[in-house]
C-alpha cells in the first residue's frame, strides 16, 4: 500500500511539473544557470516528497534500554540516496556558479573587449539631417500611441500598448508600439491576433500611424500556445537554449517580426 501511495504521489508530481513547464516555458538545458536550477529544484521536490511518504508511518517507541526511539518505514526506498544526490547537485551548482563569477574569470571578460581600433570620428559617424533629429523619447511615444488608440472607437477596450521599440524603417527613425490583447476574453474573441501596431515618428510628434494590415498573433502576455515565450520554446527549438531581449521590429515593408537574442552561457567553466 505504501509503495502504491508513493507511486501515485510521484505520478501526480510529474504531471504538475509537466503542466508548469508548458505554462512557464523555462530553459531546461542543465548547462545554463537557470536550467541547472530548474532541475535541482525538480529533483529536490521528488526527494522531499518521498521523505514525507516515509514519515507517514513513523513509529515512536522505546528501545531495550527504555530510551525513546523513532523509526521510519524502510519499505519506502530511495529517499536516502536521494538526499545524497541532492547534496551533490546543490554543492555542484553553487560551486560552479561561484567559480563562474566575473571575479574568477576577469581575463575572459577583459578579452571580450578585443583590440581597440583607431579611426577618425567623421569616418564612423554619419551626419544626421536636421529634420531627422529624434525629439520623441520612449515615454512620449507611448503617450502618442495611447492617444491614437483612443481616437479609434472600440479599440481601446480590446488592446493595451506593448513596449515601444525605436528602429529605422525605410531610413526613417521611428518608434514601433505593438498592440496586445487587454485580457483573456479579448484574446478569446480575437484568437487570430490583435489589431496590429502603431508607428510613431521619432522626429515629428504629429506623425502617428495605426497599422492594421498585420495582426499580431504571438504576444508576450497572450495565453496557451499564443504566448510568445511558450511558442518559441516549444515550436521554435528554444526549449534548451538561452533566450533574451524579445524585440518587436519591422522590415522596410512594414511586416512585423519578433527578434530574439539567443546566447550561450554554460554553467561549467
Amino acid at each position: 500500500m505504501k509503495k502504491k501511495t508513493q507511486f501515485l504521489l510521484n505520478l501526480a508530481l510529474t504531471a504538475i511539473f509537466f503542466i508548469l513547464i508548458i505554462f512557464q516555458g523555462p530553459n531546461l538545458n542543465p548547462l545554463y544557470p537557470d536550467g541547472a536550477f530548474s532541475w535541482c529544484f525538480i529533483i529536490s521536490c521528488y526527494v522531499v516528497l518521498n521523505f514525507f511518504v516515509a514519515l507517514g508511518s513513523v513509529r515512536v517507541g522505546a528501545n531495550e534500554y527504555g530510551r525513546p526511539q523513532i523509526s521510519i518505514d524502510k519499505s519506502v526506498k530511495g529517499y536516502k540516496r536521494g538526499f545524497v544526490l541532492l547534496a551533490i547537485l546543490w554543492v555542484l551548482y553553487f560551486g560552479v556558479s561561484i567559480l563562474s563569477m566575473p571575479l574568477f574569470n576577469y581575463k575572459a571578460y577583459r578579452d571580450q573587449l578585443g583590440v581597440p581600433a583607431v579611426s577618425e570620428f567623421t569616418d564612423t559617424v554619419q551626419p544626421l539631417a536636421l529634420d531627422q533629429l529624434p525629439i520623441v523619447d520612449k515615454s512620449l511615444a507611448r503617450e502618442l500611441a495611447d492617444k491614437k488608440v483612443g481616437e479609434n472607437p472600440g479599440l481601446g477596450s480590446q488592446v493595451i500598448l506593448g513596449t515601444p521599440v525605436i528602429q529605422k524603417v525605410k531610413g526613417k527613425l521611428v518608434w514601433v508600439v505593438p498592440l496586445e490583447h487587454s485580457g483573456f476574453f479579448k484574446w478569446l474573441k480575437n484568437m487570430d491576433g490583435s489589431a496590429g501596431y502603431i508607428v510613431v515618428s521619432a522626429s515629428d510628434v504629429s506623425d502617428v500611424t495605426l497599422v492594421t494590415d498585420h495582426k499580431i498573433k504571438y504576444q508576450a502576455n497572450a495565453y496557451l500556445l499564443d504566448d510568445l515565450n511558450r511558442h518559441v520554446r516549444f515550436f521554435g527549438g528554444g526549449l534548451f537554449k538561452g533566450l533574451t531581449d524579445y524585440s518587436f521590429e519591422l522590415d522596410d515593408e512594414g511586416v512585423p517580426y519578433w527578434v530574439i537574442s539567443s546566447y550561450k552561457k554554460p554553467l561549467a567553466l
